[in-house]
């Protein structure tokens, strides 16, 4: 039995149909915390029950609990779709295709499914993140990185976890392609708790220039 939580925007079902979030046709990516299944044409994510974190030796952390410490929450799946609808609102009309749709959030069977967007190039292909894709030269890419950064600092938007692996590049045609992000679940300062700085906006100001300087130095080609 599942019950299923819709988001306060319209679903495009061009995109996506209700009855394809039950089926996890193809894992088409992964992280520490979920893995990500393509169902249909939409993504589905999927806690893991576990974490696992490397120090002398490896240990596995439930991951309900690793949630709790890292986000005050013991789903992942959950946060994120609660951050995403307090995000979207923030972002300039023209620059929302840069950041994944979420559908909605199915619970039941003792986890939470997460609906959203899956990010496809304009053949078809699911597209790539920039960690799987390697450095990359495109103009536009890069002028829409500029952009994302400039609107974070305007607006004040606590999104710090800029990685490779949460960006997906989109191939919009053969030669112009646009940064998405792709993972919200971990937003704000509760994210990073060891860091007082972020209570400031100077602070979180901060710490997304570093983020983004740092992204441009490993991934941006001359």
């Amino acid at each position: 039995m599942y019950t299923r939580t819709f988001g306060p925007v319209a679903v495009n079902t061009n995109y996506y149909a209700p009855e394809m979030a039950f089926s996890l046709d193809e894992k088409i990516g992964e992280g520490a915390k979920r893995e990500v299944f393509r169902s249909g044409n939409a993504a589905v994510k999927v806690q893991k029950p576990y974490v696992s974190k490397n120090f002398v030796f490896t240990i596995h952390i439930p991951t309900w609990l690793f949630g709790i410490y890292k986000i005050g929450r013991r789903d992942f799946n959950e946060a994120e779709y609660q951050n995403y609808f307090g995000l979207i609102g923030k972002v300039p009309a023209n620059l929302r295709d840069s950041f994944m749709k979420v559908f909605e959030l199915i619970e039941g069977n003792g986890e939470n499914r997460l609906v959203a967007e899956l990010i496809s190039n304009w053949d078809g292909a699911v597209s790539r993140s920039l960690l799987q894709h390697g450095p990359i030269e495109n103009i536009a890419f890069w002028n829409r990185m500029d952009k994302l950064e400039q609107i974070l600092l305007e607006r004040d938007i606590p999104y710090f976890d800029i990685r490779p692996e949460n960006i997906v590049i989109r191939n919009v045609s053969p030669n112009y392609r646009i940064p998405v992000i792709v993972d919200y679940d971990t937003m704000g300062a509760r994210s990073l708790i060891f860091q007082v700085s972020l209570l400031s906006r100077k602070g979180r100001a901060h710490k997304i220039k570093r983020k983004f300087e740092r992204l441009k130095s490993q991934y941006k080609l001359p």
